[in-house]
């Protein structure tokens, strides 16, 4: 939905455009498209108060069309003189011309299921339109309504963007990082690809959607409707901010200025990386994946890779108990959950104590000494690389939002400290993935790479890890963990051996 200002939105499906992010769109288009000669017709079928096409008429020579479910937001963009009509951007036309011939199609459409976000009605009236194919898959042969029920609304409000735009023309919108990001909406990336082109995904700073109750992770899509002719298509411009600094006007200039400059040169900057678009059918698109490639890295390792999952014997997390909250006690099991990990292990004084055999101390998830321990979610916990080696003899399991990895034939405390080396670290950023809170699955923890060397030196990290950093205080321990995992990351570099450290006094 697209607005003016901070109005607090009335529905969670809802992520109203702040001005600037509108000017950056439309800047966008401008920058994408050829030539321009006349007039432009400029569409929004998920308009809100007009803020995408405010910024497209701030230019000029352009006519501009948009469609708005609610009458009141309607009713403030006419008012503004920007040709919106009240209706439902799924179903009504902005205008019967306008069918499949705009020059570009801009929005920012409302994020969920369609359960959540529709009414029967308009359920009922995606299904009789029979115009919609985004949703269900090349092996459903027919529509259903649980099927339509269980889509992403923003999924249909873009497939309705290609349906308005005329071939050749532009299509940026707005769009939680999930679709980008997610393995189970590849179908509906390869759906896209199929239909148009890819020219940019641009990772829009965090801060953007970010206030009270709403934390929505969002990138802009600028795609290209293929033409009848096809040609060969350019590579796509990768480009998230480096680093939020600076006032949010001065990074999305610095993300356009990236975007359009890899169009034009296709090389890799600080901030992008130009893709090329026959790498992007079955891939993930979200422009952090191609930023922190560490494969060239990989390669130059000189010691034999393997993927981690080779010597996982068990992955799991713990319990999902819905309904109700673990009564703490004060004896007990332990229960390690994402609170629990510092950056140099595990906090030593436990969260939360559960009855042991509770539905919160399942067998499956019980946790043995030895065992590897990292978040699967969480940007203080995920997000920080916060992992940890259980060493304790007492008896504990794990939270439903942390993964326990049991491992043969590799060390875990060298599993350990390689994931913190930049390489290591490279690997499990590229993978996070979710629209607000990260998270990594099963499959991408089994598919991370690691280094192959002898048991002596794994031993020799472990033995480092106890003599140097376990028994010293938070600070001293980050210092003396962060020598070590530098020793160890030109280790398996082939720089140098590693030292078998120092004993601390």
């Amino acid at each position: 939905m697209s607005t003016e200002g901070d109005t607090p939105p009335r529905d969670l499906a809802q992520h109203f455009t702040p001005p600037d992010v509108a000017r950056l769109v439309w800047r966008l288009v401008e920058g994408l498209a050829p030539v321009r000669r006349g007039t432009w017709t400029v569409a929004d079928p998920s308009a809100g108060e007009g803020a995408l096409l405010r910024a497209a008429g701030a230019r000029g020579r352009v006519q501009l069309a948009g469609l708005e479910i609610d009458a009141e937001l309607a009713a403030r963009a006419r008012a503004a003189g920007l040709g919106v009509r009240c209706g439902d951007g799924l179903i009504d036309s902005p205008g019967s011309a306008l069918e499949g011939a705009c020059d570009a199609v801009v929005g920012n459409p409302p994020y969920g299921r369609c359960s959540r976000v529709l009414n029967d009605a308009q359920i009922a009236a995606v299904l009789a339109a029979d115009e919609y194919s985004i949703w269900h898959g090349p092996r459903a042969r027919r529509q259903t309504e649980a099927r339509l029920r269980a889509a992403a609304v923003e999924h249909l409000f873009l497939e309705r963007a290609l349906q308005l735009v005329r071939p050749g023309g532009l299509v940026v919108y707005v769009l939680p990082e999930g679709l980008f990001s997610n393995s189970r909406t590849q179908l509906v990336r390869d759906w896209i690809l199929a239909r148009a082109e890819v020219l940019a995904v641009v990772a829009l700073p965090a801060r953007v959607f970010r206030r009270p109750g709403l934390h929505a992770k969002a990138a802009l899509l600028a795609l290209r409707r293929r033409p009848t002719n096809r040609r060969r298509a350019r590579p796509a411009s990768m480009v998230c901010p480096t680093a939020d600094a600076g006032s949010k006007a001065a990074v999305l200039e610095q993300l356009l200025d990236t975007t359009l400059a890899l169009q034009r040169a296709p090389d890799r900057r600080g901030d992008g990386v130009a893709v090329p678009a026959s790498s992007l059918a079955g891939a993930r698109w979200d422009a952090a994946y191609w930023l922190n490639d560490p494969t060239p890295e990989l390669e130059r390792c000189p010691h034999p890779l393997a993927p981690l999952g080779d010597s996982v014997e068990l992955l799991t997390y713990g319990p999902i108990v819905t309904g109700r909250r673990p009564q703490p006690l004060d004896e007990g099991v332990r229960v390690i959950g994402q609170g629990d990990f510092s950056d140099v292990g595990l906090c030593p004084k436990p969260r939360l104590l559960v009855r042991a055999g509770s539905v919160y101390d399942p067998p499956r998830s019980r946790v043995r000494p030895g065992d590897l321990l990292l978040p699967r979610s969480g940007a203080g916990s995920l997000g920080r690389n916060r992992m940890a080696v259980y060493d304790a003899p007492d008896r504990a399991n794990i939270g439903c939002f942390v993964n326990l990895v049991r491992l043969r034939d590799l060390n875990p405390y060298y599993v350990w400290a390689y994931f913190r080396t930049p390489v290591g670290w490279a690997q499990i950023r590229r993978l996070i993935n979710g629209s607000g809170v990260p998270n990594i699955s099963f499959a991408e923890i089994r598919s991370l790479r690691i280094p192959r060397i002898g048991t002596e030196v794994q031993a020799r990290v472990e033995a480092r890890y106890r003599r140097e950093v376990s028994l010293l205080r938070q600070a001293a321990a980050a210092i003396a963990f962060g020598r070590l995992v530098d020793d160890l990351a030109r280790y398996v570099s082939g720089e140098s051996d590693l030292p078998a450290g120092k004993p601390v006094r």
